[in-house]
């Protein structure tokens, strides 16, 4: 339905609604969230609702992972430490950055389902060590990944981790203006070494 409205013109009220109600649904207050649902929708934005992370078990998690791509015969089983709150988004960057594996050459299935981007492990049941996924890596040809976006991506990745490197640095607690020594340079993320046992990405780079 036509609402004559721009979504882009009324993104900031958009946005004081939706916290909003988060707020309302986060309190339990069913009145306010309706009320708050109807006036969202008369914006006609995309909206995404999601489960705080907090809220699910912190614990680590031994996923059995059965890794295939087309040239493999059969799958190889690998372990990943997850936690049931990860969404697949989340895995795919674990699994890029522990063994290579682009995010767009990731398909997950899990329970004979083709696992989204936004759900996550404990919506399809990884709950407890030994709960199972499998993972088949597709050839950079087939999702038009291009060598140079792969590059591109791989250096983004590495930046985000320099940055995240900075954000841990303690400040110190004395005056702006005393003599003290320059914060150490954050160490280089160590690369994980991908273990012998995956199969390569067929890339289809030439």
């Amino acid at each position: 339905m036509e609402t004559g409205i721009s979504p882009r013109s009324n993104l900031k009220e958009a946005e004081e609604l939706a916290l909003s109600l988060s707020e309302a649904l986060s309190c339990g207050d069913t009145d306010e969230a309706i009320e708050l649902c109807k006036k969202l929708s008369q914006l006609s934005v995309p909206v995404s609702v999601s489960i705080d992370s907090k809220v699910y078990p912190q614990d680590s998690i031994r996923l059995m992972v059965g890794v295939e791509d087309a040239q493999s015969d059969n799958y190889i089983p690998v372990t990943v430490m997850v936690s049931s709150g990860m969404t697949i988004g989340q895995l795919k960057d674990k699994i890029n950055q522990d063994f290579g594996f682009h995010p767009l050459l990731q398909r997950w299935v899990i329970g004979k389902r083709i696992a989204k981007d936004q759900d996550t492990l404990y919506y399809h049941g990884i709950r407890k060590n030994g709960d199972q996924a499998f993972l088949f890596i597709l050839s950079a040809q087939s999702v038009h990944l291009t060598r140079h976006q792969y590059q591109q991506d791989q250096e983004q990745q590495r930046l985000e981790g320099i940055v995240d490197s900075i954000k841990l640095l303690p400040r110190g607690l004395g005056g702006i203006n005393e003599n003290k020594a320059p914060p150490p340079v954050p160490p280089k993320k160590p690369v994980a070494k991908k273990p012998a046992m995956l199969p390569k990405p067929q890339l289809g780079w030439e």
